[in-house]
């Protein structure tokens, strides 16, 4: 079990915490997710890679300016 709403946006996780968030077994059941802390290209990547992510909404809107492109891509790709 775990929650299916996870709202993170003020914790400041950062690239780490998103790594270790989507290695987490839980992840899988979290359908809304918003992480808006800065997670960096890094944490996008992790996110995107991860096979346990299957949120049907992902809030980033802390993380402007830590996006590139390519790390958009990476997700948008997943």
């Amino acid at each position: 079990a775990g929650p299916r709403t996870l709202l993170l946006g003020d914790c400041g996780i950062g690239p780490a915490g998103a790594a270790a968030l989507a290695a987490w077994p839980g992840l899988a059941r979290v359908r809304t997710l918003r992480l808006g802390s800065g997670i960096g290209d890094e944490g996008v990547r992790a996110l995107a890679r991860s096979p346990r992510a299957r949120m049907e909404a992902l809030n980033l809107a802390g993380s402007k300016g830590s996006l590139s492109p390519e790390g958009i891509a990476a997700l948008l790709s997943s």
